[in-house]
């Protein structure tokens, strides 16, 4: 079982409703509407998570995902046997829970100036800190006890939870924060003994109240990519990016920091396609102990239908059956944060059942490739 527990750094011991303007931080509903509208849609009431309110510290609990439950490629059946563990986020800084309906659970807080809130999601939990003034602490912090067999390793969009044989059973997602203008402020989260803190910049004299800070807790999609390291799949991508990556507009050349990539999706028959530009952000590489982890990460252009402020990233893990590996294969992890909650009109379910077969694609055609 895994318990994740959120703290905020405050002085004050007394919570109360309290309003920004004409926005209330204790109605859930108007405060993401008036700041992060998108992410509305994105509420599930139907992706149930266990709410415990009464035994001194409020938690909530929810199912991290399983390797046996993912799309594979061609060479791997799945068995969709296994149960996934549950993962519990208790908040150290939550007080008495005002509501819960519709999928979204509301907590006053130590804080006058501070609001909390759950939202369910069909992809996982996405937590909200809505700050009402200036007044209001600047350092949140998840105190994160994992799975026992797994650990957090970081990556280009916040900490993968993966167990000790490489299979990926969720992502912690980069905190970001806005306020009511719409402007985002700077952010930046560490990872200490245990504790995931964030850091909000609000010395900016420009930040107009109330401000979302938002922190999520979302499944990924893992596909085996058999007789391959991940150091191996890098030297593929750097040969020829477009030759693997299954999308119209990628270059032929690996892309470079900050580079526009034009990207497009259409469906066979039909005459529309979709606008995916993104933006390549950074990549990495890491070798430890004899292996390798590779990485890169896109974030959506304003044009991009998952909405600006969506991100995507793709983790290559070693990842083996059993025992210490002597022999190790990579393991394609998919993480995509969207932000419109409903990108081409179909329903998520239909947009994230075509993703998985698009990356599917991607890790077929790289286990079918002669290394260079």
């Amino acid at each position: 079982m895994a318990l994740i527990a959120i703290g905020v750094t405050s002085s004050s011991s007394v919570a109360f409703a309290e309003q920004a303007g004409s926005v209330d931080i204790f109605d859930a509903k108007e405060a993401i509407g008036a700041i992060e509208p998108g992410l509305l849609g994105e509420t599930s009431s139907t992706h149930e998570l266990a709410i415990d309110s009464n035994s001194g510290k409020p938690s909530v609990s929810t199912n991290v995902g399983s390797l046996s439950n993912k799309a594979k490629t061609k060479s791997i059946e799945s068995s969709g046997s296994q149960t996934s563990p549950d993962l519990t986020f208790t908040g150290n800084f939550l007080e008495d829970q005002v509501s819960a309906e519709d999928g979204l659970t509301i907590w006053s807080t130590q804080s006058p100036s501070v609001a909390a809130y759950a939202q369910s999601t069909n992809f996982g939990v996405r937590f909200f800190t809505a700050l009402s003034s200036g007044q209001a602490p600047s350092s949140y912090s998840y105190e994160i006890d994992v799975p026992d067999g797994a650990y957090l390793k970081e990556n280009e969009v916040g900490y993968m939870l993966l167990t000790y044989n490489g299979e990926s059973l969720g992502q912690i997602q980069r905190p970001q924060a806005q306020d009511i203008d719409g402007k985002q402020i700077d952010t930046d989260i560490t990872l200490d003994d245990g504790t995931l803190t964030q850091t909000l910049n609000l010395q900016n004299a420009d930040v107009s109240y109330p401000v979302l800070a938002q922190a999520a807790w979302s499944y990924t999609e893992s596909f085996f990519v058999p007789n391959k390291t991940p150091s191996q799949v890098r030297a593929l991508l750097k040969d020829c990016f477009n030759c693997y990556f299954p999308v119209d507009g990628a270059p032929a050349a690996y892309p470079a920091p900050e580079q526009v990539l034009p990207l497009t999706v259409g469906v066979p028959g039909m005459p529309t396609s979709w606008d995916f530009t993104c933006i390549f952000t950074s990549d990495y590489l890491d070798a430890t102990d004899g292996m390798s982890w590779f990485g890169f990460m896109f974030r959506a252009a304003k044009s991009h239908v998952d909405g600006h402020g969506s991100t995507i990233s793709f983790d290559f893990n070693p990842y083996w059956e059993q025992g210490y590996p002597e022999d190790y294969n990579a393991l394609l992890v998919v993480s995509a944060y969207i932000m419109n909650d409903d990108p081409l009109g179909v329903g998520q379910d239909v947009y994230q059942t075509s993703a998985m077969v698009m990356w599917s694609t991607f890790a077929s055609r790289l286990e079918d490739a002669s290394p260079v």
